[in-house]
């Protein structure tokens, strides 16, 4: 007599095959980006089985709610039939559907890891959005394929073992465990019973009665890259959408009244810096005629973070020109990108507010009408435009252009020209709007352009037959340096140019990119450089102060000397201090200020670093009165930003 039923043989042999190949993805996700940790962990060994064994409780919780059902449904036809072979079928559909999508989202989660720093959540979903621009992706860029390829391997190979399995699996009543109906009975009950109280406990993922398991629990140790690697995107993803159910960009941290009077008194802090007033005085004195009217060009520069530009011990010498333009410019090295997409960059530049939580602002926010600096200098004479290497339409940013006074977007170049679906290479678009620049000069009017440059996302495609030669021998680092060449083309063929010299050049980055910075959140995804260069001007200089993309409408409007009335949550950096700046990262929110980092993830875990030093010690319970008043700050600014767009205060 056989005690134990095929169907829980079969079951457990799935569920090991099922841990092995999740524990596999974690060892793939791990070996492909470790060099990113840069951790000095002492007991590295120990913390990489710890994380391996915490692992193997997410990838259970998964498991056990994939595998209830099945054991459930079969381990109770098996007590009252004979035989279960239409159920066992439905049961194999059921397991196929459910593993594809689990292998897909493993092979999903790796790259948008490597790009994010994130475990796999729901604001991947973005990119469905535009599915053609997706589909090319994956297509052209080799690291995509190999994931596409990689899921479609094992999708494959997991069809064919349930289908191997498959004979054994639907004539599993066929040789009963006794010919005695009741320990039949009996057997097939405690079975049950037995296995599905495992697979309860191992959807729990833990033995405390009051909890189960949360996002949280993965981190045990203070190497935030070790505890993301420990997570299971399925669960991730599907704890992101539990907390977009709840409608988290709805957020509530204080009253109405309060966060407006706090906002208020923020965002009217005077600058009593001595050496940053004289220098706009001189500014405004000396200027004050020629800085009326003048040209203004905004480029957004596609992930140039300050990494880059060897900021917080960055990659060096990959930006030439950007270095030497710094030395003839007036320079902002503190200042911080809204969040970690291209759509934010754009909202936050050109719009003056912030993106909240996992909002897509250009789309979520196309009916409410934004002022922004295309809306003011429209209104004081200047042509508006923008030009984008691909699409425009994609994430809508051509909709949201034109609903807020954008007169002309420029994306149509000859199809010789594009090399693949992020468009044309940065020197060619730039090349293609000298004329177009020439004509509105001509009309007489001021002219109001911006670039969003493109090259330095992938796939990563340098030009050929143009006066380039990269100093670096990895292409990664060598499309950065394209990136940095095309501006200087850009530069050149400017400078002979009529309106040069009454142009106001402002260069900012959409985003940085996912460095390997020490913590969970990294900084070499926010910090970007400011650099404001006229050339008629004389005045040079670096300015520490803390800012973000959102305060660079007001600081150029302020050098314009154009009046408007500021009801966005930037600054002019010239005249306003921020005692911390404040950006979020999807479903995550950070602040800092000159010297300490407050991370505060969805699962409430918060923690507080000595960043300048890269130091990973948590302060958060030393400083308990800087982490209030850094929350006071943040937190009445996005609630603050939150009613203005719900029109509460228009």
């Amino acid at each position: 007599m056989k005690i134990i039923p095929a169907y829980i043989k079969y079951f457990t042999k799935h569920i090991i095959c099922s841990l092995l190949i999740m524990s596999s993805f974690r060892v793939i996700l791990f070996i492909s980006t470790f060099d990113k940790s840069q951790t000095t962990d002492p007991l590295l060994i120990e913390n990489i089985l710890q994380t391996l064994f915490m692992g193997i409780r997410f990838d259970g919780v998964i498991i056990g709610y994939v595998m209830i059902l099945p054991i459930v449904v079969i381990g109770t036809a098996s007590v009252f039939y004979k035989k279960v072979r239409v159920l066992m079928n439905m049961v194999i559909l059921y397991l196929i559907i459910s593993y594809v999508i689990i292998i897909f989202m493993h092979c999903v989660d790796i790259p948008f890891f490597k790009n994010f720093g994130l475990r796999l959540d729901t604001s991947s979903l973005i990119w469905f959005d535009d599915f053609g621009y997706m589909i090319n992706m994956i297509i052209r860029d080799w690291a995509f394929l190999g994931y596409f390829f990689l899921f479609m391997s094992l999708t494959c190979l997991l069809i064919f073992y349930i289908i191997k399995q498959r004979k054994k699996i639907t004539s599993i009543n066929h040789k009963p465990i006794s010919n005695n109906k009741t320990t039949r009975i009996l057997v097939n009950i405690l079975s049950v019973l037995l296995f599905s109280s495992l697979l309860v406990l191992m959807a729990r993922g833990s033995l405390s009665k009051k909890t189960t398991i949360k996002v949280g629990t993965a981190y045990f140790s203070n190497n935030q890259y070790l505890n993301k690697i420990a997570l299971n995107p399925v669960f991730s993803f599907l704890y992101a959408y539990k907390l977009d159910l709840k409608d988290i960009s709805q957020i509530d941290y204080m009253k109405k009244e309060k966060a407006i009077d706090l906002s208020k008194s923020y965002l009217s802090i005077p600058v009593t810096d001595s050496t940053l007033i004289k220098n706009y005085k001189t500014w405004q004195s000396e200027n004050k005629d020629d800085l009326t009217n003048k040209n203004v060009i905004i480029i957004i520069m596609e992930s140039m973070g300050s990494f880059k530009m060897g900021k917080y011990n960055g990659t060096k010498n990959l930006t030439p020109f950007l270095n030497k333009l710094i030395e003839r410019s007036l320079y902002f090295d503190n200042i911080y990108t809204d969040g970690i997409h291209t759509f934010n960059g754009i909202y936050s530049t050109l719009f003056s507010f912030p993106s909240l939580y996992k909002m897509q602002p250009l789309e979520a926010l196309l009916n409410v009408p934004h002022e922004g600096i295309a809306s003011v200098l429209k209104e004081n004479g200047y042509s508006t435009s923008f030009f984008s290497t691909h699409d425009p339409n994609f994430h809508n940013v051509s909709g949201f252009l034109k609903a807020n006074d954008f007169q002309n977007i420029y994306a149509n170049y000859p199809k010789k020209w594009i090399v693949s679906h992020n468009g044309v290479p940065d020197h060619k678009m730039f090349e293609y709007s000298i004329p177009i620049l020439n004509e509105k000069f001509n009309t007489g009017k001021p002219f109001f352009t911006v670039f969003m440059t493109a090259s330095d996302h992938s796939p990563h495609i340098i030009p050929d037959n143009i006066e380039f030669n990269p100093q670096t021998n990895k292409l990664k680092f060598q499309i950065t340096e394209y990136a940095d060449w095309s501006i200087s083309n850009f530069f050149e063929l400017a400078s002979q140019q009529e309106w040069y010299d009454n142009t106001i050049f402002v260069l900012i980055a959409d985003h940085g990119q996912n460095m390997g910075h020490t913590y969970d959140m990294p900084l070499s995804f926010h910090s970007t450089p400011l650099i404001i260069h006229t050339p008629s001007s004389q005045i040079f200089d670096t300015l520490h102060c803390l800012g973000g993309q959102i305060d660079v409408a007001p600081t150029v409007l302020g050098l314009l000397n154009i009046f408007h009335e500021n009801n966005s949550m930037g600054v002019n950096l010239f005249t306003n201090h921020r005692p911390f700046m404040y950006f979020s990262s999807d479903n995550q929110i950070g602040c800092l200020d000159h010297d300490y980092y407050l991370i505060i993830r969805p699962d409430k875990k918060e923690t507080l670093y000595k960043y300048y030093d890269l130091n990973k010690d948590d302060y958060y319970d030393v400083f308990r009165l800087k982490v209030d008043s850094m929350k006071d700050y943040m937190y009445s600014m996005m609630q603050t930003t939150q009613l203005l767009n719900n029109t509460d205060l228009n």
